[in-house]
């Protein structure tokens, strides 16, 4: 195994402790990671600002690899991202009944004159086990933080799909969510 010396530290450790680059004599950096890593740690914390400015730069060139991001610690973390959804529910009882009032508001005054109320509560009586009515048309449909389009509470504009599909479609156009 190839030994290295921390220029950092001074003291020689195996190749695996030093991370990659193309500038170092041996494919290597010059200081250990333990060393680089408390250079980071020191310089994130004195840099705080432009270090989140970068980061938020880089999030919104590329939304794709954050979506997937997240979507792989929700596959790793269920308990984690349970946990966390439970405490913030706990923790902002108001917030959500605003929500939970605003969406219902928003949903009346997408009732138009000619839906067939009694249709559409029948919709919501079949909806099979596991599965939830969805808004084919979301009352709200965003792109990013942008809002796009308005769906109509309707017979017409309602599906029913199954329950984690539509948590991931959220508030999605139909287009949008086959291309992702």
């Amino acid at each position: 195994m190839l030994l290295i010396t921390c220029t950092k530290c001074g003291f020689t450790k195996g190749i695996d402790s030093y991370y990659r680059a193309g500038t170092g004599r041996h494919g290597r950096m010059s200081w250990c990671k333990l060393c680089d890593s408390a250079r980071r740690k020191v310089y994130n914390a004195e840099n705080k600002d432009k270090v989140r400015a970068q980061v938020q730069a880089w999030e919104d060139r590329n939304p794709g690899k954050v979506a997937e991001r997240v979507r792989r610690f929700r596959r790793r973390h269920p308990d984690r991202v349970a946990a966390t959804g439970k405490a913030y529910r706990e923790q902002n009882g108001a917030k959500r009944a605003f929500w939970q009032m605003t969406r219902q508001a928003r949903q009346k005054q997408a009732v138009p004159l000619w839906a067939d109320l009694d249709a559409i509560e029948a919709i919501y009586a079949a909806c099979p086990p596991g599965h939830h009515v969805d808004h084919i048309i979301p009352l709200k449909a965003m792109r990013g933080r942008t809002h796009v389009a308005s769906g109509l509470h309707c017979e017409d504009n309602l599906q029913y799909l199954p329950a984690d599909e539509n948590r991931r479609k959220w508030a999605t156009l139909p287009e949008d969510a086959a291309a992702a």
